[in-house]
């Protein structure tokens, strides 16, 4: 146990989880507000570039996930665990 630190990994995977969805509420708030409030495309291109660049820093830094545990959340997605009324096409 001391050799894997499981309960320093968990918490560098929280971390990192958080991070993310900060960065998806972000996105949202650009698609959904930002998006139809600023008529200036040079604006817009520039808040965007900042997303995909956070993306990108984020993804490059988070520890890899072990396959089990990809195929277990990816088993209920598929199964409808992680769909949100305001994710659902009416």
């Amino acid at each position: 146990m001391t050799f894997l630190k499981p309960n320093e990994r968990a918490a560098m995977h929280r971390v990192t989880a958080g991070q993310f969805l900060a960065l998806r509420n972000d996105a949202r708030f650009f698609r959904e507000i930002e998006l139809f409030q600023s008529y200036r495309l040079d604006e817009l291109l520039e808040r965007l570039k900042v997303l995909s660049t956070t993306r990108n820093e984020l993804n490059q830094k988070s520890q890899n996930i072990p396959r089990r545990a990809f195929v277990a959340a990816r088993k209920g997605i598929e199964d409808g665990e992680a769909t949100h009324k305001v994710d659902k096409e009416d």
